[in-house]
């Protein structure tokens, strides 16, 4: 099971890409030759990118990647229909307790579900931004880099849902705001580069856009050969931050607000 670094699961840089076995690691395989029922540790979400499962560990700020056999054995278990060699393939997440044994079946964690994109909102022709929305658009961007840099994935996320939470659902008036906002932070980008930034600008984003009664989704999404990772804000099927001719590339492993 490959993984990437906490660190570069917050800024979103490459994994490394070679594979390592789902074995590897300090474990004990179970003693029982048949897998008991499982499930999925708080914090963890997955998906399946080219064949593969994913995985986005919010408590431990990481990105991991199972082999072709864990991948098997993985979805398999998700399905009730576990074979006696899979006990085996499966040990390094057992051993990390990324899967919990559980007293009886229950219904298995499903990937993240998001609206497909079908284009960029920012691309659409705005009116200029208000200087007091540039203002915002950078020191959200800044404070946000201070929490992302300090605070722990699952603690960011969970901020956010709050914040989220408080507000209205959005009205045709606060939708209005999106296009003021999101041509702000298209016009900051100038002087506050995108590169390994995504996770920062889709959560100062977010967090305006909430203030304003507009409830996004942050999404993030992972890509393989080579490994890629990506986070924007969405509304519907338009993207928000994020650029759609990148965000199209990605397989949403997680969405949040």
């Amino acid at each position: 099971m490959s993984t990437a670094s906490g660190r570069s699961s917050r800024t979103l840089a490459s994994a490394p890409t070679d594979e390592v076995s789902a074995r590897a690691g300090p474990a004990r395989a179970p003693s029982s030759p048949e897998l008991m029922p499982y499930r999925l540790r708080e914090g963890l979400h997955w998906c399946q990118c080219a064949g593969r499962i994913v995985f986005l560990d919010l408590l431990e700020d990481r990105y991991s990647c199972l082999s072709q056999g864990a991948t098997e054995a993985f979805l398999r278990l998700g399905k009730g229909q576990s074979r006696p060699e899979d006990s085996e393939r499966l040990r390094s997440l057992i051993a990390r307790r990324m899967l919990i044994e559980t007293p009886g079946a229950i219904p298995w964690d499903r990937p993240a579900r998001i609206a497909p994109v079908s284009g960029d909102l920012v691309h659409e022709p705005y009116p200029k931004p208000s200087l007091p929305d540039l203002i915002q658009a950078v020191t959200g961007q800044l404070g946000w880099s201070l929490l992302v840099r300090t605070r722990q994935l699952a603690t960011i996320v969970r901020r956010l849902e709050r914040r989220a939470r408080r507000r209205s659902p959005s009205t045709q008036a606060a939708s209005r705001r999106i296009a003021q906002l999101t041509s702000a932070f298209a016009a900051v980008s100038a002087f506050l580069p995108a590169e390994d930034r995504c996770l920062v600008r889709a959560l100062a984003l977010h967090a305006l856009c909430c203030r304003h009664g507009i409830r996004p989704s942050l999404v993030f999404g992972v890509r393989m050969n080579p490994f890629r990772a990506h986070c924007w804000a969405q509304l519907g099927g338009k993207v928000l931050i994020g650029d759609f001719e990148q965000v199209r590339l990605f397989t949403p492993i997680a969405a949040f607000g």
